[in-house]
């Protein structure tokens, strides 16, 4: 019942944080109720979403028709509102989450087992590419490395914000569990 507690007060804590109605980013109670947020993340345990390292040494198998497919990584949805998601990932040793970015978003990122390394990348815009004259399609940014950090469950989450840190990549060092709380709204309200 404890981990339930822990849980609710993550879902709480995410609410208040990243309500539209209450998100400011320049507003100093946005950056407390982040602490707090963060603070909250730091409490939970793999037990409390009933999931332990021994889970990542099985095979995960998946069926669609007649394919089969064996994965390296597994998403557990805990939970999402208009304002935020919350999501447990799992990778087995070595793998990883692709470059990717939450456009306009804040993230929180606590590992609760084994070692994650984030890299994290800076675009700049001023240098925007087109490859040819024709090519309609989105401009090309060059990125450089922000930072190359590896995480533990004893560090504190991770936290992505909108300028800093929002393109990244994750590997797994041994296999790993992450809890992701990420804010889907604040791309409509910047």
């Amino acid at each position: 019942m404890a981990g339930l507690a822990r849980i609710q007060r993550i879902v709480d804590q995410a609410r208040l944080t990243f309500s539209a109605s209450n998100l400011s980013i320049k507003d100093p109670q946005f950056n407390q109720n982040l602490e707090e947020l963060k603070q909250a993340m730091n409490s939970v345990k793999p037990e409390d979403f009933n999931v332990s390292p021994a889970i990542a040494d099985k095979e995960w198998v998946y069926q669609q028709g007649v394919d089969v497919y064996r994965a390296n990584a597994a998403c557990m949805d805990v939970g999402q509102c208009k304002d935020f998601s919350i999501g447990i990932f799992l990778l087995k040793d070595g793998c990883g989450l692709p470059l990717h970015d939450h456009p306009g978003m804040h993230g929180c990122m606590k590992v609760l087992f084994g070692e994650i390394e984030i890299t994290s990348y800076c675009m700049d815009e001023s240098k925007a590419l087109k490859t040819y004259e024709s090519w309609k399609g989105p401009l090309v940014y060059p990125c450089e490395v922000l930072s190359t950090k590896v995480y533990r469950p004893e560090d504190d989450p991770i936290t992505l914000s909108p300028g800093v840190g929002n393109i990244h990549e994750i590997q797994s060092k041994p296999k790993c569990m992450m809890h992701d709380n990420t804010d889907i709204s604040l791309a409509s309200v910047l």
